[in-house]
């Protein structure tokens, strides 16, 4: 049984993505993942597939909450637990992606 809410975080897609993000602690390990989730979309001239745009969707939240995880709030069912802990921040270009 899938799991579904309102929340970006609240669904298997988004659970599966956050996944890929144990045990990372460098932003060289999580910005390439974030960006081809993104660039998957971004890129996409056609119809986005619901799992694809729910991926970029997490990406983007977690480009966005990257110093501040508690702006994820409440909602996060399926959000990185714990976050991923990065020495560095992310590239700047990502936030250009996220806001796209």
């Amino acid at each position: 049984m899938g799991a579904w809410d309102i929340s970006v975080f609240g669904n298997d897609d988004a659970a599966d993505f956050s996944a890929e993000f144990d045990g990372a602690d460098a932003a060289e390990t999580v910005a390439p993942v974030l960006e081809t989730a993104m660039d998957t979309v971004l890129n996409t001239t056609d119809y986005v597939d619901a799992s694809e745009g729910g991926t970029a969707l997490v990406a983007a939240a977690m480009v966005v909450a990257w110093d501040h995880p508690e702006l994820i709030g409440d909602d996060a069912a399926y959000a990185p637990d714990p976050w991923p802990q990065a020495e560095l921040a992310l590239p700047s270009h990502l936030r250009v992606k996220a806001a796209a």
